[in-house]
């Protein structure tokens, strides 16, 4: 928790870039007032994340095995 708040200021905006899957959110920790701040744009970003055809869709491909047809939903 934190990482996107910790980390560029620890390595620079540019490295976090790049190691940082989710670089809206990385992007937005950098301006953000605090961690508080950050913590509550990281539990925004997973909220609508988890609520996606491909969330479903990745738990259905664990549980059945299977390869992946994500749709970008």
């Amino acid at each position: 928790m934190g990482c996107s708040y910790f980390l560029p200021r620890l390595v620079g905006t540019s490295i976090a870039s790049e190691l940082m899957l989710t670089k809206v959110g990385l992007s937005m920790a950098v301006d953000a007032a605090g961690l508080e701040a950050t913590m509550a744009i990281k539990n925004r970003n997973q909220l609508m994340c988890s609520r996606t055809e491909d969330v479903r869709e990745g738990m259905m491909v664990f549980i059945d095995k299977r390869p992946t047809n994500y749709q970008d939903r």
